[in-house]
């Protein structure tokens, strides 16, 4: 796989959102040819088995990479709770409430150009709530 991803650069940018048609293209090209699978002992698709979902990167998903390109500011960002629910993933409702106001309350500093986190703080997670959701799903996904 040999892609050029760079924006031509002749041409002005005034939006910081504003990137070539073709960039879109390749970049899905790149991901669609690029991704890795493992093997699926029957655990996929989610879609039908509801599952607990662990982290409150499911909400605030990192959107940065490490390294000289690191600060990307994409045309747009899908969470990894969004994109699950895009696909009409069966996740419990009741966990990821608590997730979501968790995370409405303790907003996360993403930090600077070349100055990232390298983690957000996350949340306690009690036991009993732990329990909980060991008596409601049988698969768990800690992101």
């Amino acid at each position: 796989m040999n892609f050029e991803l760079a924006q031509e650069s002749n041409k002005l940018t005034t939006h910081k959102y504003q990137t070539e048609p073709h960039m879109k293209k390749l970049c899905h090209q790149a991901v669609s040819e690029g991704s890795v699978l493992l093997k699926n002992d029957g655990t996929l698709p989610l879609k039908k088995q509801k599952f607990a979902l662990f982290g409150r990167c499911q909400i605030n998903t990192f959107f940065v990479g490490y390294g000289s390109g690191g600060d990307v500011i994409p045309p747009y960002q899908v969470s990894i709770l969004e994109g699950l629910l895009n696909q009409k993933a069966n996740i419990n409702q009741e966990l990821m409430n608590e997730y979501f106001l968790w995370t409405q309350k303790n907003i996360p500093d993403e930090g600077t150009w070349g100055n990232w986190p390298l983690c957000f703080d996350e949340m306690d997670v009690p036991l009993k709530l732990i329990k909980k959701e060991d008596q409601l799903v049988k698969i768990a996904i800690l992101n």
